[in-house]
């Protein structure tokens, strides 16, 4: 089963980072406050609920949504590293 794990994370990091690069060329390189990008990681988990609660038995748009969550925290920690806030 590790072997499965370690194909499991490969592919999820490719999915992070191919969602990540389609949110730059769509919106720029973002640097925002620690405040700024809650309200940004709130609105797309309002996305993920809604998501759960429309699609229960699918597990395609709930898939998508939490691609997009973990980008944003992706997204969220390099302003982070660069705004030096973190």
């Amino acid at each position: 089963m590790p072997e499965t794990n370690a194909i499991t994370s490969k592919v999820w990091q490719d999915r992070v980072k191919d969602e990540r690069k389609q949110q730059e060329a769509k919106w720029g390189e973002q640097n925002h406050s620690a405040n700024k990008w809650l309200g940004i990681l709130d609105h797309e988990v309002a996305k993920l609920h809604i998501a759960v609660e429309k699609h229960p038995n699918s597990s395609h748009e709930v898939d998508k949504r939490i691609v997009q969550v973990a980008s944003v925290c992706q997204a969220m920690w390099e302003s982070g590293v660069r705004g030096e806030w973190l």
